[in-house]
C-alpha cells in the first residue's frame, strides 16, 4: 500500500528548530564579520563600506565555522530515520539464518550509513551557506545604495534571518527534505545488504499517489521538470538507475534540485526470484 512518508518523520520538528537556530547563528556571524570589516576597511572620508571579495570571503569563512555543530546535530536527529528506511523497504521473507546474516551485515555497515548521512548534511550546509552569503551581500550592497549606516545594515541582516515569515518556510523545506533523505539512505543500504544474503534484487519506485506528486496531470505540479508521477511502479535491477537517472528517491548524487526538494517518494526492493510471486511485476513488462 502507498504511504505518505512525511507522516512518519517524527524528527522533522527537531530539524525545523535546528534550521531556524542555524539561521539565527548565521545572522550573528554575519553581523560580527560586518563590524570587524568596517574597522579594517572603512573609507573614513565617505564612511562607506565598499562590497568586496574580501568581505564575501570573510562571511563564507565565518559561516563555515558553524558546519560541525550543524552536522553533529543533524546526524543525531536523523540516524533513527535511516534505520526506519532500512527496516521498511524490503519486501522479502527471510528465514532465521538469513535474518541473522542480515542483522550482522546491518550492524557491520552502521558506520557507513552514518557517513552517508553526514555527506548529505555537508551538501545541505554548503548550499545553505552559499545562498546565505549571497543574501547577506545583497543586503549590504542594497543598504549602501540607500546610504544606510553599518548599524542599520546589520539590523536588516538580523531582521531577515530571525524573521518567522522569512525563515520558517525555508526551515520546513530543509527539514522535510533531510528527514526523507535519511529514509532513502536507509532504503538504499538495506537493498545493498540484502543482496549479500538473498542474491539479485529488483527495486520499484513508489510515489505518494496524490495531487502533490510532481508530474501528476491533474495535480498541483503537472509541468514539473521532475516527473515522479510517471515513475510510479517503475522496476529496475538493483544496480541500475530509474528513468530519471537516480538510484533511489532523493539520491545524493542528483544534480537537479527539483528531483530532491520536498520529494515524498520511496523505494521498495524484493529478491528477483520472488518478484512475480508477490506481484512485484515483470521487469521486461515494466520497461515496455
Amino acid at each position: 500500500p502507498k504511504r505518505d512518508w512525511s507522516s512518519d518523520v517524527c524528527s522533522s520538528d527537531l530539524m525545523v528548530k535546528r534550521a531556524i537556530d542555524l539561521f539565527g547563528e548565521i545572522a550573528v556571524k554575519s553581523v560580527e564579520v560586518l563590524f570587524d570589516y568596517e574597522k579594517d576597511f572603512t573609507d573614513y572620508e565617505t564612511k562607506a563600506l565598499p562590497p568586496s571579495k574580501e568581505l564575501r570571503k570573510r562571511i563564507s569563512k565565518a559561516l563555515a565555522s558553524l558546519e560541525d555543530q550543524y552536522l553533529s546535530g543533524l546526524t543525531d536527529d536523523l540516524e533513527a530515520l535511516v534505520d526506519t528506511g532500512y527496516d521498511t523497504s524490503l519486501a522479502v521473507s527471510f528465514g532465521k539464518d538469513d535474518q541473522d546474516r542480515l542483522a550482522a551485515i546491518r550492524e557491520r555497515n552502521a558506520k557507513g550509513r552514518r557517513l552517508l548521512l553526514e555527506e548529505r548534511g555537508l551538501e545541505t550546509f554548503a548550499s545553505v551557506s552559499a545562498s546565505t552569503t549571497e543574501q547577506v551581500m545583497t543586503l549590504i550592497e542594497s543598504g549602501l545604495e540607500e546610504n544606510l549606516s553599518i548599524k542599520q545594515i546589520a539590523a536588516k541582516i538580523r531582521d531577515r534571518f530571525t524573521s518567522e515569515t522569512e525563515m520558517v518556510g525555508r526551515a520546513q523545506t530543509i527539514a522535510r527534505t533531510e528527514t526523507l533523505t535519511a529514509i532513502s539512505i536507509g532504503q538504499a543500504a538495506a537493498l545493498r545488504d540484502a543482496e549479500k544474503v538473498v542474491g539479485p534484487m529488483l527495486k520499484m519506485w513508489v510515489n505518494a499517489g496524490d495531487e502533490r506528486v510532481r508530474g501528476n496531470p491533474g495535480g498541483k505540479y503537472p509541468n514539473s521538470e521532475a516527473d515522479h508521477w510517471r515513475l510510479q511502479g517503475e522496476v529496475v535491477k538493483s544496480n541500475e538507475t530509474f528513468p530519471n537517472g537516480l538510484m533511489y528517491p532523493r539520491d545524493l548524487r542528483a544534480n537537479n534540485p527539483s528531483e530532491v526538494i520536498n520529494c515524498r517518494c520511496r523505494m521498495v526492493a524484493v529478491a528477483a526470484e520472488d518478484a512475480d510471486a508477490i506481484g512485484f511485476g515483470n521487469l521486461d513488462r515494466q520497461r515496455s
